[in-house]
């Protein structure tokens, strides 16, 4: 019996306690006017697990200057912060994973201690951790891609802006 029922569990979230933040696999394509040369944005995502509340953006790239950006323009976008940011493992928020003392990147440590936030990475090798974030990609999938496919955007700004009008419908 044992080894056929999958055994579940249910994560109790609160309101402002965590929020998870973490990259989308599929990048977006930004197109440089003067040269028609395209380039790939990365998506950053961030969700409030309590009420499923999600901000993404573009931003160039996975290192800490992105990922703290990405970070504080959601708080902003928010309106507030949480106790608690839950990245993945990525080098630009954790300089050294361990399942006991993970070592946190000094920037992001200070971007958090700057607004009274803990940072509680996710389990190496563990998506289920923050499985809402990650299904939460999935969904932005079907409805914000969805919505900027076949545009063309000349700057980062562009998409961003097309990126949040499709966030009020996502929300």
């Amino acid at each position: 019996y044992k080894f056929h029922i999958k055994v579940v569990g249910h994560v109790e979230h609160y309101a402002a306690d965590q929020v998870y933040v973490d990259f989308a696999g599929d990048r977006l394509e930004v197109v440089d006017e003067m040269t028609g040369e395209t380039k790939k944005a990365e998506v950053f995502v961030a969700v409030l697990p309590f009420s499923h509340y999600t901000y993404c953006e573009a931003v160039w790239s996975q290192r800490k200057e992105d990922l703290i950006k990405g970070c504080e323009n959601a708080m902003l976008y928010f309106e507030g912060a949480p106790a608690a940011i839950v990245p993945d493992n990525l080098k630009a928020a954790v300089t050294r994973s361990d399942r006991n003392e993970p070592v946190i990147n000094d920037d992001f440590a200070a971007f958090a201690e700057h607004y009274g936030c803990a940072v509680y990475p996710a389990r190496v090798r563990h998506p289920k951790d923050k499985a809402l974030v990650e299904n939460t990609v999935k969904l932005l999938y079907r409805s914000v891609y969805l919505d900027i496919e076949g545009m063309t955007f000349s700057s980062p700004d562009g998409l961003n802006t097309a990126i949040r009008i499709s966030l009020l419908d996502f929300n």
